[in-house]
């Protein structure tokens, strides 16, 4: 928090900055809630128009704070009333003002907004589920760019409509609809987002059809082919622990782990676009994931039904039996996607073809290594750290989960995946875990502080990136726990104000003469260290860091740990 609030009381609500939105909420003493305003953008315009509903999608659960939040809203509203009533405002701004006051609710304040048509940039508060994302329009967007911005926050092409001034729900159908949409409402435009259903019509089952497949003993699902599910048999529901009605309708993804359930859209799309069959007609072992969300092998067959009535997929499926660890394991090699299978001191055991291909390497050349052999910096360096203290706490932050990392292969090249791990436990009992890996697809390149933040952002470890001049890139969620700044507090700031002064007199100095010199006196050397944290204290602590370049320049990442 900057520690100057002047601008509660100087400036009008709606022109506040998102930052200066998380100093209020940290006055309010409501600052756990900060990080997810600052990521969704809430700036005093969007603020003011915040409701119950909209606070339970930004994460605010607690039914206490969001009525704090929504009476302190009421009171900055008012406040601001008062002082146009000071300033000579008439007697319909104070009647305004006892509407507010009375409702109980921020949605008659029309006097304080602002009609989107007027604003150079246009908040558009879209809504998806229990999700809800901000992007930005302006007058020239078409309603295809509004619809890409939406893509990209929910992952899937949506249809959407708009809330006019009355509170009706107006299709988004034609860049005029969108034109409309700017041109009558006050910003933010509240948008609501649904799933694009694509050809489920024409292809529905016959009640003769799903009544065979419910006598079969295999698991049998029905799909269009945008991946639709129109039908799942009686041993569908056994084998995955769903209701019909929980899976028909959906994306058949929600059966598979996020590492297929990533690239499944993609090989629907290339085989309605070529009509290549690539797995139709075949079977093959791939994982599933439960409703529990365990995953569990299982053999997959999928069959083609086209005719001028219908086109769909029909996958049938058995589980196969994996209460032997050693034959689940053996049976990964044949899967087509990267797998490597460490154990608990990060030595590899297993290498299939496919992680062959990805990295260069060999199973001979790698198995008996430790996968940091496949890592880049700073990953190198830390990853049997992390191993060990997830062995010792036994809290699992990457274990179930599907996260970016990125890889180095033999050539150097560094490339951003899709890893997901999983933990086993062979015949002796020793902790197996076993990473799936899928390729990152990328039509350009990824600009380098952009995906170096990405990786920080990912680190289970305090972490920060900072340039030549020793100013702060990147600072991950870890880093705030750890010295108790806010992010928004220390992008573009000296790393120096995170240091003891013994230390921060001469940072500088350090970084020139490392840059002029070249001689290494603390990279990738573990020193043990204090920070300064922001309530003044000491905190001692283990640094490494490593050095990243970017053409010519150079950054260095800083990794803290617990002395």
């Amino acid at each position: 928090m900057s520690g100057d609030l002047s601008f509660i009381k100087q400036k009008e609500t709606c022109s506040w900055t998102k930052n200066e939105v998380a100093d209020w909420l940290q006055f309010i003493d409501l600052s756990e809630y900060k990080r997810t305003f600052l990521d969704n953008c809430i700036t005093g315009q969007e603020l003011v128009d915040l409701d119950n509903q909209d606070l339970a999608m930004l994460g605010v659960r607690t039914l206490g704070h969001r009525k704090r939040i929504l009476k302190q809203i009421l009171n900055l509203i008012n406040s601001n009333f008062s002082d146009s009533d000071g300033s000579g405002s008439n007697s319909e701004t104070s009647s305004n003002s006892g509407s507010v006051s009375s409702s109980g609710s921020n949605n008659n304040n029309s006097s304080k907004k602002h009609l989107a048509k007027n604003l150079d940039e246009v908040p558009c508060k879209c809504y998806y589920k229990k999700k809800v994302a901000v992007v930005t329009i302006n007058n020239s967007t078409s309603l295809s760019q509004l619809k890409r911005k939406i893509k990209r926050e929910f992952g899937r092409s949506m249809t959407l409509q708009y809330e006019d001034q009355d509170g009706e729900l107006i299709p988004l159908k034609k860049d005029r609809d969108l034109k409309t949409a700017i041109k009558y409402c006050y910003a933010p435009i509240r948008i609501t987002c649904s799933r694009r259903k694509r050809g489920t019509k024409k292809e529905t089952l016959s009640e003769a059809e799903t009544n065979l497949m419910d006598s079969i003993i295999d698991a049998m699902v029905v799909i269009d082919m945008y991946g639709n599910v129109l039908f799942i048999n009686k041993a569908t529901e056994a084998l995955f622990g769903y209701a019909k009605k929980d899976v028909i309708g959906e994306n058949v993804k929600i059966l598979m782990p996020p590492i297929y359930a990533k690239k499944h859209d993609k090989y629907l799309f290339n085989f309605r676009k070529t009509g290549k069959k690539n797995v139709i007609g075949k079977g093959r072992e791939v994982v599933a994931v439960h409703s529990n969300g365990t995953n569990f092998p299982i053999h997959l067959s999928l069959s083609e039904t086209k005719n001028e009535n219908r086109h769909i997929i029909t996958g049938t499926i058995r589980p196969l039996q994996n209460d032997n660890i050693e034959e689940e394991l053996e049976s990964l090699k044949e899967v087509d996607d990267p797998v490597i299978v460490i154990n608990s001191s990060g030595v590899i055991s297993l290498f299939n073809d496919a992680a062959s291909e990805i990295f260069g390497f060999s199973a001979e050349e790698v198995i008996g290594d430790n996968v940091s052999t496949l890592m880049p910096s700073p990953h190198k360096e830390n990853h049997d750290y992390y191993l060990a203290n997830y062995l010792k706490t036994g809290k699992k932050k990457v274990i179930g989960k599907t996260r970016e990392v990125i890889i180095e292969k033999n050539d150097g090249t560094i490339v951003p995946v899709y890893l997901s791990i999983e933990e086993k436990a062979n015949s002796n009992g020793e902790k197996l875990f076993i990473g799936m890996i899928s390729k990152r697809e990328s039509k350009k390149p990824v600009n380098f502080l952009r995906r170096e933040r990405g990786v920080i952002n990912n680190l289970t470890v305090p972490a920060i990136l900072i340039n030549d001049k020793g100013t702060i890139q990147a600072f991950n969620e870890e880093a705030g726990k750890f010295t108790g700044y806010d992010m928004s507090e220390v992008l573009g700031r000296n790393v120096k104000m995170l240091m003891t002064p013994e230390h921060s007199d001469n940072h500088d100095q350090y970084i020139k003469n490392y840059l002029e010199s070249g001689v290494a006196k603390v990279i990738g050397i573990p020193r043990v260290l204090e920070a300064q944290h922001k309530n003044g204290t000491a905190i001692p602590f283990k640094l490494t860091v490593t050095e990243r370049k970017d053409g010519d320049s150079t950054y260095f990442v800083g990794m803290f740990h617990s002395s």
